[in-house]
């Protein structure tokens, strides 16, 4: 019964840890794919595809190499990170440090800039009060137009994502992953024995994680068939963080039954040693 009991809670706790691993791998595939990638490229891509309407074409391929720059891309995550702080705040306004990092952004790009926009433009223009007051209201304007768009339903969903993909979030997973290891590794009462659980739970969500990235491309090509613009997604990253994890996990059970075989043959040995004292 006693053993019974023993090997029960040690496969809950380690259908626990699968659960848990696999949450702490979307949080961080999450922002690497849906925000960076999927959000990010469609923003680009509408960017390209509005600007082009209404300008010359000369400028395109300007457009796409500004857009291409890592810049950009940290960009679209202040937008973000702004626009998820603002759920909370009807009244909220954007965050001054915002404003001077997509300052410094914009004079880094001021050649750039100034070649689209088909004039020279100096740093004392974009470091301007006016500059500053325009980047405030529009962000203000926009973050109001989009909460009022999105609805309830859309504002719940982007209060999930950001909560999902947070660092306390990722805190709480990782010190609960912890207690349940000490946990297991009480229960079993020893010092090497939860390796093979946390290994078998490494295994699921790494298997999971290959299969999801499987069904996200599949979904994400069909999407992008019925997209008016082009926008070029790759999700590699969830299937490199799977097989990662699958290997991690393989090696874990390796190195479990590794120092099982260890200790075993070293019991054997006192014993031999034993029989053949009492022998002589």
């Amino acid at each position: 019964m006693k053993k019974f009991l023993k090997n029960f809670c040690s496969s809950i706790i380690g259908v626990l840890l699968f659960i848990l691993i696999f949450l702490l791998t979307f949080s961080f595939v999450f922002k690497k794919v849906v925000q960076k990638q999927i959000i990010g490229e469609t923003v680009k891509s509408i960017v390209v595809d509005e600007y082009t309407k209404n300008t010359k074409l000369e400028h395109k391929d300007q457009i796409e190499k500004l857009l291409q720059d890592e810049d950009a891309d940290k960009l679209i995550d202040i937008i973000i990170d702004e626009y998820s702080n603002s759920l909370d705040n009807e009244s909220y306004t954007v965050d001054d440090s915002t404003v001077d990092t997509i300052i410094d952004l914009c004079v880094k790009h001021k050649k750039e800039i100034s070649q689209i926009a088909g004039y020279n433009i100096s740093e004392n223009d974009i470091r301007s009060t006016t500059t500053r007051n325009n980047i405030s209201e529009a962000f203000n304007e926009g973050i109001k137009k989009t909460n009022v768009n999105i609805g309830t339903t859309g504002v719940h969903v982007v209060k999930a994502y950001t909560n999902f993909i947070s660092t306390k979030f990722r805190v709480i997973i990782i010190l609960s992953i912890i207690l349940l290891t000490i946990i297991l590794a009480l229960i079993n009462w020893s010092l090497y024995g939860w390796i093979s659980k946390l290994g078998s739970s490494l295994i699921s969500s790494g298997a999971f994680t290959i299969l999801t990235y499987f069904a996200l491309k599949y979904i994400l090509s069909q999407a992008i068939k019925n997209l008016e613009f082009k926008v070029s997604i790759n999700p590699n990253s969830i299937l490199i963080i799977g097989i990662v994890e699958v290997v991690i996990g393989i090696v874990m059970i390796i190195i479990n039954k590794l120092l099982t075989n260890k200790l075993k043959e070293k019991q054997d040995n006192n014993i031999d040693y034993s029989f053949n004292n009492t022998q002589e």
